[in-house]
């Protein structure tokens, strides 16, 4: 009898510790298969070709104009590079950039040079994703045509004209879509930013706002920005050394920029 139920005891406990480890391997399972629904259900969808999700999910617009109708020299280019290098380490996940070539004749007709987002080089789970494979992603995908569109086109030109509110117009058309006033924005502007049209010219010392706002061309290129913020990146011509100073931007282009609803919040002078 005593043998009996000892063995019974036995078989009981058995029972128990298999129940035990089947209800916690179960439980984890559960846990795990959770956990990879959450992650699965809240990655983003992008796009293949631009790696942008939908417009609710970008982070930051970036648009960087780049004035084409001067010569931008070696140095100045390297410095340029140089600068943007170093941008691009310091960009949001799903940041969106847009990049801009304009001259006086594609003013008129202004496209993206390249439109990326950024899909970021830190791995958000160990789980699903793979750190070498992130980081390719970001180098092929994104680094790489980013760095070649910049470097081609940051040579300059010759031209007789400089539509610099024509392409400010241009680039905040095309790199802020409408509905979107609450996405942080900004605008990068490489140009000596000296406008040269028929309707109005900088080409004078100590221009006023007053006088573009006076006049009838001043309709035609007022654009609405609200809420970009502003980073000029100052290219500097021989001979312009007058008219390309303090001035300029504190009294021209920083009350140019309040009129549209932006606001510049720096000027950099480029080395070169």
């Amino acid at each position: 009898m005593a043998d009996f139920f000892d063995d019974d005891k036995i078989v009981f406990k058995k029972n128990i510790i298999g129940a035990i480890i089947l209800v916690v391997i179960i439980i984890a399972g559960g846990f795990i298969g959770y956990y990879n629904y959450k992650v699965r259900s809240s990655r983003v969808s992008i796009d293949k070709t631009t790696l942008c999700p939908s417009e609710e999910e970008i982070s930051r617009y970036t648009s960087i104009l780049v004035d084409v109708t001067n010569n931008i020299n070696h140095i100045q280019k390297e410095s340029l590079n140089k600068y943007f290098e170093n941008l691009k380490l310091n960009l949001l996940e799903y940041e969106k950039i847009t990049i801009f070539a304009v001259n006086n004749e594609s003013v008129n007709n202004i496209k993206p040079k390249l439109t990326l987002c950024n899909p970021g080089n830190q791995i958000k789970s160990q789980f699903t994703e793979n750190e070498g494979i992130v980081l390719k992603r970001w180098e092929e995908k994104f680094n790489k045509p980013l760095s070649k569109t910049f470097d081609e086109i940051v040579t300059g030109g010759e031209s007789n004209v400089s539509p610099i509110f024509e392409m400010i117009q241009g680039a905040s058309i095309n790199g802020f879509p409408e509905n979107t006033k609450d996405t942080p924005k900004r605008l990068y502007i490489i140009s000596d930013m000296l406008h040269h049209t028929e309707g109005f010219s900088l080409y004078k010392q100590n221009p006023g706002i007053s006088d573009l706002k006076a006049s009838p061309y001043y309709q035609h290129i007022k654009t609405n920005m609200d809420n970009v913020e502003v980073i000029i990146l100052l290219i500097y011509r021989s001979g312009f050394e007058k008219l390309q100073n303090k001035t300029l931007i504190r009294s021209f282009w920083e009350p140019y920029f309040r009129e549209q609803g932006a606001r510049l919040v720096e000027a950099i002078a480029v080395e070169g």
